[in-house]
């Protein structure tokens, strides 16, 4: 059955039903919750006997409608992802990383289950979770299973070198919507931004991720060294059965900035989702417009929701 004009949120800790075309809301417990947002995606013939009376009551105020749909609004204020950097640590000091140096910070379990609760009530679709290497934090798991409970398309990018083939298993069972390798292309290309022994390491844990289900794509970084061998590197990765490829340019920040004379075509646009349909959360809990501009702090989810913070920078922006 459809809910209508009526959504099941988690708001500072409290579950509640809120109208959707007025002020009103009530606080209701996780039980009625639960079954609520489960119920928004069920024909009639299939809700439990203690589900139909609930169906009936809401139906009487007009609430329930014939078909289903999703109970979340997605999309609604204009948000649709968010990026998680769960830890800034990695194990590589690639050469183009626009992270430069590392501050070995973590975000804590408890704040990214904030932000995930967050995004959901901002109707955000899509969780993209990166690093640093994601791979060594060592909630990765729980983290991420968090977020597909909560019915989000979950991403991740990795280099892949830390994966063994039960992780590959485990990340499977999770159904991400995709598993992005950095890769740069050939052993030679790739290994001069990664470092030496890197490409038939990452190529290997590749393929057992490929190998156990994820849905895999590659991460292509472009620069004057590698464009030339793109055309027979994607022919490549096509063949070990990557899903597809994500080619960007080097970022001349961070660790990027000393390949300034690098990067083959510069464009001087900003794509404008930043602070709008995409926000980014730092491993020390800063809210930035997007992984690129890290001068400019929204807030902090270790201090305020990540609604109130996102809500603020719209508001701002308005004329």
């Amino acid at each position: 059955m459809k809910l209508v004009d009526i959504v099941p949120v988690l708001e500072d800790n409290q579950y509640k039903l809120k109208s959707t075309v007025d002020a009103y809301e009530v606080l209701i417990n996780e039980a009625t919750w639960r079954r609520l947002r489960a119920m928004g995606t069920k024909p009639l013939d299939r809700l439990k006997a203690d589900d139909y009376l609930l169906h009936l009551m809401l139906s009487e105020r007009g609430h329930m409608a014939e078909g289903v749909s999703e109970p979340v609004l997605r999309g609604t204020e204009g948000l649709h992802v968010v990026g998680i950097e769960t830890t800034d640590m990695c194990n590589l000091q690639c050469e183009h990383c626009y992270l430069g140096p590392k501050k070995n910070k973590t975000l804590s379990r408890e704040a990214f289950r904030r932000v995930v609760d967050g995004a959901y009530e901002l109707g955000a679709s899509a969780i993209s979770v990166t690093g640093g290497e994601p791979k060594l934090d060592p909630e990765l798991f729980e983290k991420m299973a968090y977020a597909r409970s909560r019915d989000f398309k979950v991403t991740m990018v990795t280099n892949a070198t830390l994966w063994t083939r039960e992780d590959a298993k485990t990340l499977r069972d999770l159904r991400l919507e995709a598993v992005a390798v950095s890769l740069n292309g050939p052993k030679k290309e790739h290994e001069a931004i990664y470092g030496e022994g890197q490409y038939e390491r990452t190529v290997e844990r590749m393929k057992w991720l490929i190998e156990e289900g994820n849905n895999v794509y590659v991460n292509f970084n472009i620069y004057d060294g590698n464009a030339h061998v793109l055309p027979e590197f994607e022919k490549f990765c096509r063949e070990l059965g990557v899903k597809g490829m994500n080619v960007g340019h080097i970022k001349p920040i961070g660790w990027g900035a000393n390949m300034k004379d690098r990067i083959v075509e510069e464009t001087p646009v900003c794509c404008g989702r930043g602070g709008k349909e995409q926000i980014f959360v730092k491993a020390d809990g800063r809210v930035i417009p997007c992984g690129f501009l890290d001068d400019q702090t929204m807030g902090n989810v270790y201090a305020e929701g990540l609604p109130a913070i996102y809500r603020r920078r719209r508001a701002a922006a308005k004329p």
